[in-house]
């Protein structure tokens, strides 16, 4: 049985120290889901699961240290039903989208994984790179990768998930592991 992106990730780390540090389900309708108090580590991975409140494809966003200035930059490649595009924002955003979600159908959800690399680095800028999946029906479907930089050193201590638009819905999930 073939791995998923996620397992993926988990398997090329398994020599080194692995922690779970957090794991939220929602109960309730949440604008933004915040990890913060996020010990010294030097590669962090959140994997995610996420239906949004908003209908139609929104963007899911990533902000680090409470900072909304512009300090990012990101790049994003997607597929969309079969057909391939793809964005880039040079520095000068106030987030990184790490992927998009939908709220048409109670029973459709995004996931993806995000790895925040660089978390603990006193002399180099944040790194996040992840991949996603969005089903908005039977019929429409995304899929992508992405990567920002944060021009922030380091080490941090908290970063922000949120939609661009609505908010996550109950049910929607995040795990966030540490690795040394």
């Amino acid at each position: 049985m073939p791995f998923t992106a996620g397992q993926r990730i988990l398997a090329s780390y398994l020599n080194a120290q692995v922690s779970m540090l957090q794991k939220t389900v929602l109960t309730s309708t949440t604008a933004s889901v915040t990890f913060s108090s996020i010990p010294v580590y030097t590669r962090l991975v959140v994997f995610w699961r996420v239906r949004l409140s908003a209908s139609g494809p929104q963007n899911i966003l990533l902000q680090v240290d409470g900072d909304t200035n512009a300090d990012y930059l990101w790049n994003f490649v997607d597929a969309i039903n079969g057909t391939a595009g793809g964005s880039h924002a040079g520095l000068g955003t106030s987030s990184i989208i790490i992927g998009t979600a939908d709220g048409n159908t109670a029973n459709y959800f995004a996931s993806g994984d995000l790895s925040l690399d660089g978390w603990a680095n006193t002399s180099g800028y944040l790194t996040a790179s992840g991949t996603w999946a969005n089903f908005s029906t039977l019929t429409t479907d995304a899929v992508g990768a992405v990567g920002g930089l944060f021009v922030g050193v380091g080490p941090h201590s908290s970063f922000l998930l949120k939609p661009a638009s609505g908010s996550f819905v109950a049910g929607s999930q995040f795990s966030l592991y540490g690795y040394n």
